[in-house]
């Protein structure tokens, strides 16, 4: 009788699985750090996918390598099903007033700079300030971050740090002299964090 020695895994990768318009499976990891790739597995044993959490049900396959590169085919693999949990603001998002637009959305993930403009001079021209705003899962408000003065023909900036390891919801609110809104932007940042 010989006994041989099963490979332990080496480590673990995962990818989305999804639905095509046709009905058939397919597997897209667009915006995840360790998704399973022809030529390397950067992150092993960790996925991370940015994006919002807006209540979305994922099923992801979880596949084992072994230390010579060998696995299962995808679509024998293990599969994990969750739903986000869904922390968007009540107001309606990505519904602005198109006045306003985030110019910079690499800088706001990597250092949480935000820098925007008014697109429209007739929608923006009696604005008195710009407040940004962060949206606070837990009360389910939004809460002032800062405010910035308005000034002739310029960029706006604010740098406000997205929480480490969750999705943050902003709101730039372009004010009148009375107090109501003129211009409004919904930003939403997923800065992500490894356990």
């Amino acid at each position: 009788m010989c006994v041989f020695p099963v490979p332990r895994p080496l480590l673990y990768a995962a990818t989305r699985v999804v639905r095509r318009p046709d009905g058939s499976i397919g597997y897209n990891s667009d915006g995840c750090s360790d998704a399973v790739s022809s030529d390397k597995l950067a992150q092993p044993n960790a996925m991370l996918c940015a994006g919002p959490a807006d209540g979305q049900t994922v099923t992801f396959v979880v596949t084992a390598y072994d230390k010579w590169g060998n696995h299962i085919d995808l679509g024998l693999a293990s599969t994990v099903t969750t739903t986000e949990l869904d922390n968007r603001p009540d107001d309606a998002l990505g519904e602005g007033s198109g006045a306003l637009t985030v110019l910079n959305p690499d800088s706001v993930v990597r250092n949480g700079y935000f820098e925007w403009a008014c697109t429209d001079e007739t929608a923006c021209s009696d604005i008195t300030d710009y407040r940004v705003e962060r949206w606070n899962v837990a009360t389910r408000t939004y809460e002032p971050v800062t405010s910035v003065a308005v000034a002739p023909g310029r960029l706006y900036h604010a740098t406000v740090r997205p929480a480490l390891g969750e999705t943050s919801y902003f709101r730039i609110t372009g004010t009148l002299a009375d107090g109501t809104p003129g211009a409004v932007v919904h930003y939403s940042v997923a800065r992500g964090s490894y356990v």
